[in-house]
């Protein structure tokens, strides 16, 4: 039997329903009836565009349906009313618009639930719908839901039960889809008990998860999943998540029937719901959360809910590595929610994951989950990606092959490097080098991810240092091509705006920039990483550093810092700098820019500076907070006012 995609609520052929229960049409595919009205002696078929069809005596609490025009979404008051008169109408027949054909029934007229009372169409947020009361109920005679099961279900429950001899009191759900073995054994009933979610297998049915507030006359969009290997059940109450548990597992002899409206034995005697029911969905599998955000969307859209806004989480992407290649951290997905996130590995003999730290443990692949925790006005979410861990054959200092042996040695014969030799003399990365293209895969500067790739370009690249950023990967932009490439932008000056004596040090460091035309045009954010600059340095001492102004290339230097100078010394004794490639005709000057590296002083007009007086003599000025355009740097006699200033470090 063909199944019909839920197309109308936006789902796909990849997720197919068992069971789809509305006064509404869900699925373009579907050809048959919404509901059978029974109104006194009559039937009728209700159809989504608005017709209707007598039922012949014959066949009143069967199936059979003819097809119809499909121009109309559901069925409206205005045709109940002209249907039914001052008479009050009846469910017979809730048709399964997912083409599995389980249709709910009710062949004794006394105990179907209504449509329309006395001439007044019940009404759910607007929307007709159908109320239950007393020993009122559907049966869906079908084995479909006998194992994992998904669904949901939009209500309104106006009071609790204690009937049929049941010594609890159920509350909201309860009876809104329940399922047992014959001979009143429970098995995989569905209900709320002392506002709790529970379900049972055989015997013990104790296992409960959620915390809804039951019988206060509320309109819900009630969700769950329901995992039959585990017994792992979740649910979700307006889209947030209402809890979960671990519930009674394990096979289940076959469930001949299940009820809507009504809990039978098994659950302390007869046990009705009380309230109303516009729409069930149910599917005989555990549907990913982007269905179940989907249909919970399409739902609370039509109903008029107010559902929990789902996160939309990207920005984790597949990573590979190799077994050589040591722990790294994980990058934070980009969220519009502030929920907190955790990690798991799939496949903890491949990796383990502690924190957001990621272990190898052997080659081979493991799926790392990112979830993300409710917060605010937001539901949980999950993202995923493959982490692939490839084996490498190299030779060890021994001379043996191997794959693990951390004591493998590279054409220089140095141990554990980035690259090893294979048993045919071949060179062979053994170390993801950290080309920076990825968070996964960062460098620890621009100098470094061009000694290990020497063809890379200008451009955004990610680096990682255990001393910035609580060491995750952030991103830098590079400059590889000015006198050999190599270095790491950690300061754009085009404005006087957002600056002050802490954000000299660090502003917008997050990276603003997309692209090379960003870094290079004026009006694009400041941006500083100054403080980070003595971790991204190559060496204690040693290291270069370039500054340029008005265009690239020009109105600055290269220079070598010929000591343990660092970025954010607080004083003008950083004098031992040698040029080594001017930009420009220019001269040290006391008017300029001065023979000393630039330095930090807070609180000064000339904020970071090469200036040996940084307020009264203050014009060799990279940042300043007392104006210029946006800061004098090469001072009163050449580019006072040079629009825009870069700082880099190699």
């Amino acid at each position: 039997m063909s199944q019909n995609t839920l197309d109308i609520m936006g789902l796909t052929s990849s997720t197919p329903a068992s069971g789809v229960y509305s006064l509404r049409l869900l699925s373009n595919s579907y050809t048959g009836p919404l509901i059978r009205c029974t109104i006194g002696s009559n039937y009728y078929d209700i159809y989504p565009d608005n017709t209707t069809k007598q039922i012949a005596l014959s066949s009143r609490i069967s199936a059979a349906y003819s097809s119809y025009n499909a121009s109309a979404t559901g069925v409206t008051s205005t045709l109940l009313s002209s249907l039914i008169g001052s008479n009050s109408g009846t469910v017979a027949i809730w048709y399964d618009q997912s083409g599995s054909n389980n249709n709910a029934l009710q062949s004794n007229s006394s105990s179907q639930p209504q449509i329309i009372n006395a001439g007044s169409v019940n009404l759910l947020n607007g929307v007709p719908t159908i109320i239950f009361s007393g020993p009122n109920y559907l049966v869906i005679t079908s084995t479909a839901f006998d194992d994992d099961l998904s669904g949901s279900v939009v209500f309104n429950a106006t009071s609790s039960n204690t009937s049929g001899g049941g010594t609890n009191t159920w509350y909201s759900m309860n009876g809104i889809f329940s399922s047992e073995q014959p001979g009143g054994t429970s098995d995989f009933g569905y209900g709320i008990y002392n506002n709790k979610f529970t379900a049972g297998n055989g015997s013990a049915d104790n296992s409960l998860a959620g915390s809804i507030t039951a019988n206060d006359g509320t309109t819900r969009l009630y969700s769950w999943t329901r995992t039959n290997s585990t017994g792992a059940i979740a649910l979700y109450s307006n889209g947030r998540s209402d809890g979960s548990a671990t519930l009674n597992s394990g096979t289940r002899a076959a469930v001949p029937s299940v009820a809507i409206g009504n809990a039978t034995t098994g659950w302390g005697g007869d046990v009705n719901y009380n309230g109303s029911i516009s729409e069930i969905t149910l599917f005989a599998s555990v549907y990913i959360d982007a269905d179940r955000q989907t249909i919970e969307g399409n739902q609370g859209a039509y109903y008029g809910l107010s559902i929990s806004g789902h996160p939309v989480i990207t920005g984790f992407s597949n990573i590979t590595k190799t077994f050589y290649d040591g722990s790294f951290t994980l990058s934070t997905p980009t969220s519009n929610s502030d929920g907190a996130f955790t990690y798991t590995s799939s496949n903890t003999a491949v990796a383990t994951i502690s924190g957001s730290v990621v272990s190898i443990v052997a080659a081979g692949s493991t799926t790392i989950t990112a979830t993300q925790a409710a917060a605010g006005d937001y539901s949980s979410g999950t993202i995923s990606a493959t982490l692939t861990v490839n084996s490498v054959i190299v030779i060890t200092k021994n001379g043996q092959t191997t794959s693990t042996n951390a004591n493998y040695v590279n054409k220089n014969g140095s141990l554990g490097s980035s690259t090893g030799n294979n048993q045919y003399g071949q060179i062979l990365t053994a170390k993801s080098a950290g080309n920076g293209l990825t968070s996964y895969n960062p460098s620890t500067s621009a100098y470094q991810i061009k000694q290990d790739y020497p063809a890379s370009t200008d451009g955004l690249y990610w680096i990682a240092n255990p001393n910035i950023n609580g060491g995750a990967a952030f991103q830098i932009y590079a400059d590889m091509t000015t006198d050999g490439g190599g270095w790491t932008l950690i300061l754009k000056n085009s404005n006087t705006s957002g600056w002050d004596a802490d954000k000299a040090l660090s502003l917008n460091a997050s990276m603003p920039f997309t692209n090379t035309a960003d870094v290079v045009n004026n009006a694009t954010p400041n941006y500083s990483i100054i403080g980070w600059a003595d971790y991204i340095k190559k060496s204690a001492s040693g290291f270069q550093y370039m500054i340029d102004a008005n265009t690239r290339g020009n109105w600055g230097a290269i220079w070598t810092a010929n000591g343990a100078y660092s970025f954010v010394k607080t004083n003008n004794t950083q004098t031992d700098i040698t040029i080594n490639t001017k930009f420009g005709s220019w001269d040290y000057n006391g008017s300029g820019v001065e023979q000393i590296m630039p330095w930090y002083a807070p609180g000064s007009a000339g904020t970071i500076t090469t200036s040996s007086d940084a307020n009264s003599d203050w014009w060799g000025t990279l940042v300043s907070t007392a104006g210029f355009g946006p800061a004098p740097w090469m001072g009163c006699c050449e580019m006072s006012d040079p629009g825009i200033i870069w700082y880099w470090v190699r």
